[in-house]
């Protein structure tokens, strides 16, 4: 039986705080400002990893946190998933990835700060995935996004070579290892339900579920967002 799940729709008064949190701690911060309320579905439009972040800080004493890759691949796994994930994207995670390539300038001084604090709690190994749920949002002048990613306490971390670069574009098979899809090298999956990896060679960024549901880091820009963006909640 799997986590109860939803999408976000800013309950509870949740959006208002969102707001004033943006304004007044994060300094009208432009990076956080793309949840637009649909009252047509009752959900929120537009996702970013900086806003899932925050989101889950503000449902965390609602026992929600925001639904990691993990969690998406069991809503997946689901006969009758509870929420549809196809069509939109969905932001669950940063993926880092050290090749000894040129990084992208533009997320060069975040990737390297999540490196720093990785590389503190022995945990340095990548491809490496970090789940929006164990992260903090901070101010940060440095940043071209003016916001910087603090992990949390105890933080979970994930180390999952099938999602390194080696294998973009390459199709997926079920959930396996580390309870991720894992490359299919026999092509087993059926022609219709084929998934793929869509990699970079280096750097960090985020790890988005996409419409056609193949997972997706080949997107440097931390900050952008559109009309198909989801935050998945699911039950802590």
């Amino acid at each position: 039986m799997g986590k109860d799940v939803n999408f976000f729709s800013g309950r509870f008064g949740i959006l208002k705080e969102y707001e004033a949190i943006r304004v007044d701690q994060y300094n009208n911060s432009e990076a956080l400002n793309v949840l637009k309320y649909d009252r047509k579905i009752g959900i929120m439009r537009g996702s970013n990893c900086f806003a899932a972040v925050l989101v889950n800080e503000l449902v965390s004493d609602l026992g929600l946190e925001v639904a990691n890759p993990i969690d998406l691949e069991g809503i997946l796994s689901r006969s009758f998933p509870p929420v549809n994930l196809r069509h939109n994207y969905t932001d669950s995670a940063l993926i880092l990835i050290d090749n000894n390539v040129d990084e992208n300038t533009v997320n060069l001084y975040l990737a390297e700060n999540i490196r720093n604090q990785l590389k503190k709690i022995n945990k340095f190994k990548t491809p490496r995935i970090i789940p929006l749920s164990e992260l903090k949002l901070i101010n940060d002048e440095k940043s071209p996004y003016k916001l910087s990613f603090q992990l949390k306490d105890n933080a979970k971390t994930i180390y999952t070579p099938q999602f390194g670069p080696k294998n973009d574009r390459k199709v997926l098979t079920h959930p396996r290892e580390n309870r991720l899809p894992t490359v299919d090298k026999y092509h087993r999956s059926s022609i219709i339900k084929r998934r793929k990896l869509e990699a970079l060679e280096s750097g960090l960024s985020a790890l988005s579920l996409r419409a056609n549901l193949n997972w997706t880091y080949s997107y440097y820009n931390l900050a952008g967002s559109g009309p198909g963006g989801r935050i998945v909640l699911v039950a802590k």
